[in-house]
């Protein structure tokens, strides 16, 4: 092949290639990976290349009063101390994603949320090294919330615990000052998105989670229950399913030591105690699905009627109220992480009022 054939080819076939990715990003994956802040599209659509799943929402705070962030604390009062993973970050994003707002203003009270620290893997390790550094006795609140989604408590909380463990205050402050959630990616128009979201629409049509392609699963609802285009589509990650194998009466009598044992050591600062597991969204609308590959996960079954000295938030008691009630959109069709309606629902039927008042008389 002369070299005048051989460039010519290699300009139609750039030409072709190009004009594809171009074409198929267009109509297709642009809307799944290049919105950006305030707009938000949920990790689940975006992972699974769902589009008719698709909720793009603006980020927005309307609530009158919010809760502290970490790195503008100034030694001011707090009442309520939150950790957790990202539903405690605002993960999901739309309306009010803070469930700490609502606490704020529901309640009239000061609600701080703190990160992991980087050198800690969980999150009741963090409250722990909180105890003996002695940053509880500094920020003093009166109820910390312990949250962690379902699928991974047993992982996090039903190992052997280091209760002497330590981290020098300074360098606790120092990780409180760089807390800080932002970040952005620049994705070119040329990319495997392009390719992914063919094959992995293909392959949902043969399995829940296109033939181990997707990290995602994919499920058929008996009811409307989101306001997307799939509205009788579930969405929800593999480790909503891979995770029920640890779901067992040891396990989580494990966890529940655990917590009690954390909950007497704050109760000797006169500190309440919440353990707010989010429930799963595969386990909240298990009973609406067509077809149910598992059996149903047990760990909020298993986990109520165990003897408790910290106070248990039943997510999955109070978001099924809404669903039983055909509440659409409890969590975001796009995305693993609950809307504000959920927030709302499960900070309402936190006694506060309660549970602070017995503090202070302590």
């Amino acid at each position: 092949m002369s070299s005048y054939r051989f460039v010519r080819w290699f300009i139609i076939i750039f030409i072709f290639f190009t004009f594809l990715h171009f074409l198929v990003w267009e109509v297709f994956t642009k809307q799944l990976l290049a919105t950006k802040e305030p707009l938000y599209v949920g990790d689940l659509a975006r992972i699974g290349y769902q589009l008719d799943s698709l909720q793009i929402r603006k980020t927005e705070v309307t609530l009158p009063k919010l809760h502290i962030q970490a790195p503008t604390w100034d030694n001011e009062k707090v009442d309520v101390l939150t950790i957790g993973d990202s539903f405690s970050i605002g993960g999901g994003g739309g309306l009010n994603p803070f469930y700490q707002d609502y606490i704020a203003t529901n309640y009239n009270l000061s609600v701080m949320n703190l990160d992991r620290l980087p050198q800690l893997d969980d999150y009741m390790e963090n409250i722990i090294v909180w105890n003996n550094s002695g940053l509880l006795d500094v920020i003093k609140p009166k109820v910390i919330i312990l949250e962690t989604i379902e699928r991974s408590a047993l992982d996090r909380y039903s190992h052997e615990m280091n209760w002497e463990q330590n981290v020098s205050l300074p360098l606790i402050y120092d990780a409180m000052r760089q807390q800080d959630r932002t970040g952005s990616q620049v994705i070119l128009m040329i990319n495997t998105a392009n390719y992914k979201y063919f094959i992995y629409n293909l392959m949902y049509k043969f399995s829940h989670n296109a033939l181990n392609y997707s990290t995602v699963y994919r499920f058929k609802l008996d009811e409307a229950l989101f306001t997307a285009k799939a509205n009788h589509t579930l969405l929800s990650y593999d480790q909503d399913i891979t995770s029920l194998g640890l779901v067992n009466e040891e396990n989580v009598q494990k966890m529940n030591t655990n917590l009690n044992r954390l909950a007497d050591m704050l109760a000797k600062k006169g500190i309440r105690l919440i353990f707010m597991p989010v429930v799963d969204k595969y386990d909240l609308y298990y009973d609406h699905l067509v077809k149910k590959p598992t059996e149903r996960n047990r760990f909020f079954d298993i986990l109520a009627p165990l003897p408790k000295r910290y106070y248990f938030v039943n997510t999955k008691a109070e978001l099924q109220k809404l669903v039983d009630h055909k509440v659409k959109d409890v969590f975001h069709a796009d995305d693993s992480h609950w809307t504000y309606r959920a927030s709302e629902q499960v900070v309402q039927s936190i006694p506060f009022d309660h549970l602070i008042a017995k503090d202070n008389h302590q």
